[in-house]
């Protein structure tokens, strides 16, 4: 009876590692007793990540995690500049929305913004510390220099051309149709399981990744993200990764054992093009 589930189990990951080669590229594929891979990633895992909270204000975002880290955002016209500062505490703002960690900053027609998490599921069925899928994410302006005199608005409360529109809606249709990943732990998804194993990641004090041993090809939000890489200030960015992600369970010899299957796409090479 176990060689036949285990024989199964053997099948339906082949298939999953068939269907997500065809759709994502090459698949990282881990195998271990469920015991013991507990025993690894917990003993390897830092704390959840700390919640943030943004807050419009006139001529930056301000953005402030629950440690009391407070950074400032700003556009210049010809870059996103991002700083640390001082909290001097926000009481009960209304305009303060709280979410789940930063994405990153998209260009746009009508000028920048800072996309951020709103809202993102735990995976409970994968056995990775912290895995959780972005559900919403939701677009802030960063107001310019230039335009300092005109209070912030969140996008949807903003008339905007038809070319910010289109563009607008180009982006959030493109995060709503890929799966994206993180981990508000140490484990490096961006990487296989082997690798992370092997070399673990090795964050600075106020991060939860190491970022210099991030891979970059697998890494959707690199470039969205560099303004906080530059200033750094990586405790408020972690390495997303659009991919397929499962895990099937099976028995052999008594044992417990657990196939998951994490599946990368890469950002620079996304798959087939069809044409007529």
């Amino acid at each position: 009876m176990a060689i036949n589930s285990l024989f199964y189990a053997l099948v339906v990951v082949g298939w999953f590692h068939c269907c997500a080669s065809a759709l994502f590229g090459s698949p990282s594929t881990a195998v271990f007793p469920l015991h013991r891979q507990q025993q690894e990633f917990t003993a390897n895992s830092s704390p959840a990540k700390p919640s943030l909270k943004v807050r419009k204000s006139y001529g930056k975002v301000t953005v402030q995690s629950n440690c009391g880290e407070t950074i400032q955002i700003s556009d210049t016209g010809q870059k996103i500049c991002v700083k640390s500062t001082k909290s001097n505490g926000w009481g009960k703002d209304p305009d303060i929305i709280s979410c789940e960690g930063i994405f990153g900053v998209y260009k746009l027609p009508s000028g920048s913004f800072l996309a951020i998490i709103k809202r993102a599921d735990t995976v409970l069925d994968v056995p990775l510390p912290g895995l959780k899928m972005i559900k919403e994410i939701l677009l802030v302006k960063i107001p310019s220099v230039s335009s300092r005199h005109v209070h912030p608005e969140w996008v949807n409360e903003t008339h905007v051309g038809s070319e910010q529109a289109q563009a607008e809606a180009a982006l959030m249709n493109a995060f709503q149709q890929h799966a994206f990943y993180y981990t508000d732990s140490d484990y490096d998804l961006t990487r296989t399981y082997q690798s992370n194993m092997l070399h673990p990641s090795k964050p600075a004090e106020d991060s939860r990744v190491d970022w210099t041993q991030v891979e970059e090809k697998f890494c959707w939000n690199m470039n969205a993200a560099a303004p906080f890489l530059e200033a750094n200030c990586t405790s408020f960015v972690t390495p997303i990764v659009n991919a397929y992600i499962a895990a099937t369970n099976i028995t052999h010899n008594q044992k417990p054992y657990q196939f998951t299957l994490i599946s990368r796409r890469s950002r620079r090479r996304q798959g087939p093009r069809y044409g007529q």
